[in-house]
């Protein structure tokens, strides 16, 4: 049974390796190894903006956790909404009918650009996402007013209670007044020119881009943290696409850290006494997102039958090397809030039932999938449901896109957007509310991009906000759940645990617990 499936696994990989290759992926030129007060990270893809208003991906928040700040952020390893700590607030106070939030800011605080940290910033920062409207600005959706009482002092004030607002604004990064209004063109809010210039406070300023080859950037010299022990001089964000060659580099200590690596490499590594590991259980889901109103998925039975077909077990043991765990549900069970159902479990008999009942009891259509192409798990996976839906008369093209691509490709509103897409959504705080909302709201500006629509789920997503009780927000957090699981909008495949290998030299680092592998570039302590 072993011998076979190493053998399915050995075939599935060479059959991806001779269809899936992408041209100019070749391998990346041998640098020198890291040195001194330097960290060299391998990333898989660029941002598609340095805009802290509109990125809101994973490699925009590699970027912009090094180049900017937020008022205030989740502590780690904690999924409290209430644990926050202060950034560049100090203090808060929160009215007791929940709609004015008082910060104090931090003083001595320096843009890159050198202007002052001051209330005017972060009422600009605030109303210009709220403006643009994009990316996480979902979570201002309640703020009806930014005051400004002293330079010091900044007034949220909400046109309703949002229970998980202070932990939201841990999304909110704070921009330059004097950038904005600098670079500003025609009322776009210096859209056009942070798409590729930075404002921040972070601690690392952006000293170079070579577009799709790597980002550097530097330790701001006037970071008001200060600059003690060995934590980095100088980031190094390096494209390499292709999880082999991230392997090779790493092995070569040309890298410190790897982001892509494939599940045979990250299990080996993990192994290896050489290398540091980090692992921190995930706390999203990696779904088979669905085109909900593009037939035949706009019939609830057709997609259950879908959910029913795919290869859960074969994907965690032969696919995933034990490095994932089974989903039971819309969000992962380390969440408090978690409603646990059924794990998923391949059933083609009661999926041909479906189907008959749908009126397609031969199948007799294909189906698109889109998916991240260095991410040979997903193609993988697809491959092996594929030979299930084959069975069940369904045909299945396979779509292999870099992240760009990917992010046009499931924009597509036209007759062509595919069916379905392999998509991790996880929380960006410390709120179920950060992931059901932006993904399953209607009117969402963040990642509904898969035409999903209830309006009884909308309800209870703007209802929980309002619920200031953590055991209202629980009873209302598993309904929602159940009725997604009713709705089945999406296959929940799997929880991917966040394993992240690093060389030796870097003596200690953490990983951002709501943001999936994005590291606090300031806790890399470095050796020799």
């Amino acid at each position: 049974m072993l011998r076979n499936a190493t053998m399915l696994r050995a075939l599935l990989l060479a059959l991806l390796a001779v269809g899936l290759a992408l041209p100019g992926s070749m391998g990346t030129p041998a640098t020198a190894a890291p040195s001194g007060d330097t960290f060299v990270a391998a990333v898989r893809n660029q941002p598609t903006t340095m805009d802290p208003a509109i990125g809101t991906d994973n490699p925009s928040g590699k970027f912009l956790v090094a180049a900017y700040e937020t008022l205030v952020r989740n502590k780690f390893k904690t999924l409290d909404a209430r644990n926050v700590e202060g950034v560049l607030a100090t203090s808060w106070d929160i009215a007791r009918d929940g709609l004015t939030y008082t910060f104090k800011l931090r003083p001595g605080v320096k843009f890159h650009d050198g202007s002052p940290l001051d209330a005017e910033s972060v009422k600009i920062s605030i109303e210009r996402m709220k403006a643009i409207n994009l990316g996480n600005a979902f979570v201002l959706s309640a703020v009806q007013e930014v005051r400004t009482p002293d330079p010091s002092t900044v007034q949220v004030v909400l046109s309703q209670p949002h229970a998980a607002f202070l932990q939201a604004l841990s999304t909110v990064y704070i921009v330059s007044g004097k950038a904005v209004k600098e670079n500003q063109s025609g009322g776009d809010w210096a859209r056009g020119w942070l798409r590729n210039h930075e404002a921040g406070t972070g601690p690392y300023a952006l000293a170079d881009w070579k577009l799709g080859q790597e980002m550097t950037l530097r330790a701001f010299q006037d970071y008001w943290r200060g600059w003690t022990g060995r934590r980095p001089k100088t980031l190094v964000l390096r494209m390499v696409p292709e999880g082999a060659t991230q392997r090779l580099l790493l092995q070569s200590r040309e890298i410190d850290w790897a982001d892509t690596l494939t599940n045979d490499d990250t299990y080996k590594l993990m192994q290896d006494k050489s290398y540091r590991t980090k692992t921190d259980p995930g706390l999203g889901v990696f779904f088979l997102m669905m085109n909900t109103t593009k037939p035949p998925l706009n019939n609830v039975k057709v997609r259950q039958a879908l959910i029913a077909s795919f290869p859960y077990e074969h994907m965690l043991k032969q696919v995933m090397r034990g490095l994932a765990s089974p989903a039971s549900g819309y969000m992962a069970p380390v969440w408090p809030q978690h409603d646990k159902g059924p794990e998923g479990k391949t059933d083609l008999e009661r999926a041909k039932a479906l189907l008959a009942e749908a009126g397609h009891p031969s199948g007799g259509f294909t189906l698109t999938v889109v998916y991240f192409a260095p991410n040979e798990y997903q193609g993988l996976g697809s491959q092996l449901w594929g030979a299930n839906l084959r069975r069940l008369g369904i045909g299945i093209k396979l779509e292999a896109l870099p992240w760009v691509s990917l992010l046009r490709r499931k924009d597509d509103t036209g007759p062509d957007r595919p069916d379905l897409v392999f998509y991790q959504v996880s929380p960006v705080y410390a709120s179920p509310d950060s992931m059901l909302y932006p993904i399953f709201h209607s009117r969402s500006t963040h990642w509904s991009h898969w035409t999903y629509a209830n309006p009884r789920m909308d309800e209870w997503l703007e209802t929980v906000r309002s619920a200031l009780n953590p055991a209202d927000q629980s009873k209302i957090y598993r309904q929602i759940q159940q009725q997604l699981r009713a709705d089945a909008p999406g296959i929940p495949v799997m929880i991917f645990n966040n394993n992240n290998i690093f060389t030796l030299r870097v003596r200690s680092v953490e990983v951002l617990p709501t943001n999936g592998a994005v590291i606090d570039y300031y806790t890399v302590e470095l050796g020799t």
